[in-house]
């Protein structure tokens, strides 16, 4: 009786051992991509977008038209036009939005508003904010390769 009890709190000890060194459980929400832009006269960007469980983006503004293509459950290729500025451009759902570092991202176009293409993409960034912690955030540059 008495190694029954033993072997019963033992199981039990064992039990509350594992849950508490669990992982804890995903934290859904929103990414939200913003432009770094060395220029105040952006009129198009072409990006890619690589995390987990990446979907349907949104864009961030009524004047943006937004264009995207899912080219895998982790890539999103996005196009994005209109009197673009530094800030936010679109929001993507994601399942988890406790580490942002999984996510990035490359730039690779840019046009004015007149639509001539820009000479190259130096200066530009892409960075990523959670909407659970606004005031954390990634900020990825161009060389940053995709995974």
């Amino acid at each position: 009786m008495k190694s029954t009890r033993m072997s019963i709190l033992v199981l039990a000890a064992l039990v509350a051992a594992t849950i508490s060194c669990g992982e804890d459980p995903p934290v859904p929400g929103t990414l939200i991509v913003a432009l770094v832009t060395p220029n105040v006269s952006d009129g198009a960007i072409l990006l890619d977008l690589a995390g987990p469980g990446l979907t349907t983006p949104q864009s961030a503004s009524t004047s943006y038209a937004l264009f995207a293509r899912l080219q895998s459950a982790a890539q999103l290729r996005v196009a994005v036009l209109g009197d673009l500025t530094g800030g936010p451009l679109f929001t993507v759902s994601v399942p988890d939005v406790r580490d942002l570092s999984v996510f990035s991202g490359s730039v690779i176009e840019i046009a004015n508003r007149t639509g001539g293409l820009r000479d190259g993409v130096v200066g530009y960034a892409l960075e990523f904010t959670s909407s659970l912690s606004p005031q954390a955030h990634v900020t990825r540059g161009l060389t940053d390769p995709l995974p």
